[in-house]
């Protein structure tokens, strides 16, 4: 966290969490009360709608405001409003954002955090994805905002997306504030979701001591690959919408413009072109007819898809 985000995170602040999703679950469980809203900026990660749905909150959707891109970017004026509403206690902030690979700038976040604060919101703020930043983006830890904003925030980060060990099941959970870290913890306890082997705890360390160079070569990997399929799509199939990812290793792709119905289009995909993405209504119903694709593969992985999506795509007139 020093060397890349410039945080100084002390080791008492990382209560025991086998995962970012079991954290979600229980800050929503521990900070909220039955039927109280949770705010989503949306399209989101699945698991956020299941960890308000599944503890009897209330969902209150901020959607983003979806331009040619596809671009996202907040809607401040409706997210003011939905805070100023008592009945709202809660924001679960995707940072960098998934699925779009959107990185927030600082001043976004700023925003977010003055209006958390103004209205007394507890923020839940899911980095896991805080590592993976393109070349020319910068990631702001949401906490180190102001000492205000830390004084209610929830830092979810891991090393599972960076190193690809979520099958550690380990999460680095930070909270700066003793009463919230304290209750989140006796929350998990609870929940029985503290639970960490050994052989985890030395992978996360192995990784964050050891694995700086590979980070930055899996950065490069993911953006030459970004790169290409930009290039592809632009200048083969314009149809197929799609802007550069900031963060993240997941590009979002917008089929709409091919007036395909959702089983054509899965059926053009899965069953003729073979490829497989994750479907955008897995992010909320206002992402049909786009889908998520995991960059972070070998290039001739990425060209074998490419080569069998034009084939489809052509054979199609699209």
């Amino acid at each position: 966290m020093k060397t890349r985000h410039n945080w100084d995170v002390k080791p008492e602040w990382l209560p025991n969490s086998s995962g970012v999703v079991p954290a979600l679950f229980a800050s929503v469980a521990e900070f909220t009360q039955p039927d109280e809203g949770v705010i989503l900026f949306t399209p989101v990660y699945h698991p956020f709608y299941m960890a308000v749905e599944e503890n009897n909150r209330a969902l209150v959707e901020c959607p983003l405001v979806l331009s040619e891109g596809p671009h996202y970017d907040i809607d401040f004026d409706l997210l003011e409003k939905l805070a100023a509403e008592p009945k709202n206690t809660m924001v679960i902030l995707c940072s960098p954002h998934n699925p779009s690979g959107r990185v927030w700038t600082k001043e976004e976040l700023t925003r977010i955090a003055e209006i958390a604060v103004k209205h007394n919101l507890i923020v839940v703020a899911d980095e896991i994805h805080h590592d993976l930043i393109m070349p020319g983006s910068t990631h702001t830890v949401f906490e180190t905002i102001s000492d205000e904003v830390a004084a209610r925030t929830i830092t979810c980060t891991s090393a599972s997306k960076s190193f690809n060990l979520a099958g550690t099941q380990f999460s680095n959970i930070i909270v700066s504030n003793p009463e919230l870290r304290t209750r989140l913890e006796k929350r998990l306890q609870a929940r029985e979701t503290t639970s960490c082997n050994p052989i985890s705890f030395k992978a996360c360390e192995l990784a964050y001591s050891k694995g700086g160079a590979w980070l930055d070569a899996c950065i490069k990997a993911v953006d030459d690959n970004q790169k290409l399929v930009l290039d592809f799509f632009a200048a083969k199939h314009p149809r197929v919408k799609l802007a550069p990812i900031t963060g993240t290793y997941l590009q979002w792709l917008d089929f709409r413009d091919l007036g395909l119905t959702p089983e054509e289009l899965d059926h053009l995909l899965q069953f003729e072109a073979q490829v497989f993405f994750t479907d955008g209504v897995f992010f909320g119903e206002a992402a049909q007819g786009f889908k998520r694709w995991n960059l972070a593969a070998p290039r001739v992985e990425i060209e074998e898809a490419l080569d069998r999506l034009d084939a489809v795509l052509t054979a199609h007139g699209f």
